[in-house]
C-alpha cells in the first residue's frame, strides 16, 4: 500500500514536470511566435514605410517638376530673347560652292551648324551685306556684289526672322538689285520684313515692327553711304543715316512701340576701334531715346558698351558684330561674334535683362570645298590647321590666339569721340 502511494506520488511529480516543461514549451514557442510576427509585421511597417516614402518622393519630385516647368513657361513668357548676326557677304567661292548641276544655288550649308542656335532666338536678325538677284547674269562677288536670291531661302530655313539690307552694297546693281531683293521678301517669304530698302517712295525710311508676346519692338536700318552713289530718282530706295530724317522717324516709331532697335551700317573696315562717325551718330541715337543700337560694316568685331544720357536713358552698343559669312582672307575677318540679347517684360514696359557677344568663325578649307559658319567653342585644333586663311595671312590662326583675340576687341578701350572727324564712317 505504501509503495502504491509512493508511485501515485511519483507519477504525479513527474506529471507536474512534464506540464511545466509544455507550458515551458509552448511559451517559448509562443515567445517564438511572438518574435517572429513582430518582425514579419515590422518588415510589413518598415516595407510600407519605404513604399510610403518612395511615393512620397516621387510626389515631391513630380510636384517639384512641374513647379520647375511652370516656372520656366512664366519665364518664357516674360522674357524675349534676341540674336543678331553680322554681316552675311556673297563672295564669290561661296557662290561656286551653292551653285548645283542644274544651275541653281543652294546655300544651307552654310547655316547648318548653327541654325538650331538661330531657331531657338525669340527673334533673330541678320545684316545681308550683299544685295539679292534673280537675273544669273547679275551673279557677281567681289566687289560689286549681287547674291542669287536662294540665299534668302537659306537664311530663312536657318531661323532667321528680320533681315537688314541697308548697306554700302545695297546699290551694287542699281535700282534692280534692290526691286529684285524686296520682291522676293515680299513674295516668297512676306512674314519674313526686309528692313533698310524699299521698291516705292511711299516706303522711304521705312521701318517694321515686329510684335512678340504682346511686346512691339521697332527695328530700323541705316546706311552711312553706298559704294556706287545713289543721287537720282530712285535715291528713296535705300535708308541714308541723316539727322533730319533719322530723328523724326525715331520718335514716329517710339510712338508706335514698346522697344526700339537701331541698326547703323557704319564703321572703318579692318579697324576694331569705332570710328569718330559711329561714335557721333552712337551719342545721337541714345540722346533719341533708341534702346539698342548694333553697328556692322567694319568686317571685325568691336566692344560692347552701355551708354547713358544726362536724363537717365540707357541705350545697349555693339560697336561691331563683324562678318557671319564670308570667305575673306585675313584672320581678323574670319572672327566674328552673335549677339545674344533678353528683354524682361515688366509691368511698366520692357528691359534689357541679360545680353552677350559669342564668337563664330566663317570657315573654309584650302580649296573652298567646304565652307559654313560654326561657333568658335565647337571650333577644333584640326578645322584651324585646315582653314585657307594661312595662304593668305601669315599671323597666327588657332583656337587660343582666335579665343583671345576675341576678348582682346571686346576690351578694347573706346577713344572719346573726335567732333572734326565724324565725317568718316
Amino acid at each position: 500500500m505504501e509503495n502504491n502511494n509512493k508511485r501515485k506520488k511519483l507519477t504525479q511529480r513527474e506529471r507536474e514536470v512534464q506540464v511545466k516543461k509544455h507550458i515551458a514549451i509552448l511559451t517559448a514557442a509562443g515567445i517564438v511566435c511572438i518574435a517572429i510576427a513582430g518582425t514579419f509585421i515590422s518588415r510589413n511597417i518598415q516595407k510600407s514605410r519605404e513604399r510610403a516614402n518612395i511615393q512620397a518622393a516621387k510626389e515631391a519630385a513630380l510636384q517639384a517638376e512641374q513647379e520647375a516647368e511652370a516656372a520656366k513657361k512664366a519665364e518664357e513668357a516674360s522674357t524675349i530673347t534676341l540674336l543678331a548676326a553680322g554681316d552675311n557677304i556673297g563672295h564669290e567661292n561661296i557662290i561656286n560652292l551653292a551653285k548645283q548641276p542644274d544651275n541653281s544655288y543652294d546655300f544651307h550649308f552654310l547655316y547648318d551648324q548653327v541654325k538650331d542656335e538661330i531657331s531657338q532666338a525669340d527673334i533673330a536678325t541678320i545684316i545681308q551685306e550683299t544685295i539679292l538677284v534673280k537675273d544669273e547674269n547679275n551673279v557677281t562677288g567681289y566687289p560689286e556684289f549681287g547674291t542669287p536670291v536662294s540665299m534668302g531661302d537659306a537664311l530663312v530655313d536657318a531661323g532667321f526672322d528680320v533681315i537688314l539690307s541697308a548697306t554700302n552694297h545695297a546699290y551694287d546693281k542699281g535700282s534692280q538689285g534692290i526691286l529684285d531683293t524686296v520682291s522676293f521678301w515680299k513674295k516668297q517669304h512676306p512674314d519674313i520684313p526686309c528692313v533698310g530698302i524699299t521698291d516705292t517712295p511711299e516706303e522711304k525710311d521705312r521701318y517694321t515692327i515686329v510684335e512678340k508676346k504682346g511686346v512691339r519692338i521697332a527695328i530700323m536700318d541705316y546706311t552711312y553711304g553706298l559704294n556706287i552713289e545713289n543721287t537720282g530718282d530712285d535715291a528713296y530706295m535705300i535708308n541714308m543715316l541723316d539727322e533730319e530724317t533719322v530723328g523724326p522717324k525715331i520718335q514716329e516709331a517710339k510712338a508706335n512701340s514698346d522697344f526700339l532697335i537701331f541698326y547703323m551700317h557704319a564703321g572703318i573696315e579692318n579697324e576694331h576701334q569705332p570710328s569718330d562717325y559711329e561714335k557721333y551718330w552712337m551719342n545721337y541715337l541714345l540722346e533719341q531715346g533708341v534702346d539698342i543700337t548694333i553697328a556692322s560694316h567694319s568686317h571685325v568685331v568691336s566692344p560692347v558698351e552701355y551708354l547713358t544720357d544726362d536724363k537717365g536713358h540707357k541705350m545697349l552698343a555693339y560697336y561691331g558684330l563683324g562678318n557671319f559669312a564670308c570667305t575673306q582672307k585675313t584672320v581678323d575677318t574670319l572672327l566674328g561674334g552673335i549677339a545674344k540679347i533678353t528683354l524682361k517684360i515688366q509691368e511698366n514696359g520692357v528691359e534689357i535683362s541679360d545680353y552677350s557677344f559669342e564668337p563664330i568663325i566663317s570657315h573654309y578649307n584650302e580649296d573652298y570645298s567646304s565652307i559654313y559658319i560654326c561657333r568658335l567653342d565647337d571650333y577644333t585644333a584640326d578645322l584651324a590647321g585646315d582653314c585657307g586663311v594661312h595662304k593668305y595671312d601669315s599671323n597666327t590662326f588657332d583656337c587660343t590666339s582666335l579665343k583671345k583675340s576675341f576678348e582682346e576687341a571686346l576690351e578694347l578701350t573706346i577713344t572719346p569721340l573726335d567732333d572734326t572727324r565724324i565725317g568718316e564712317s
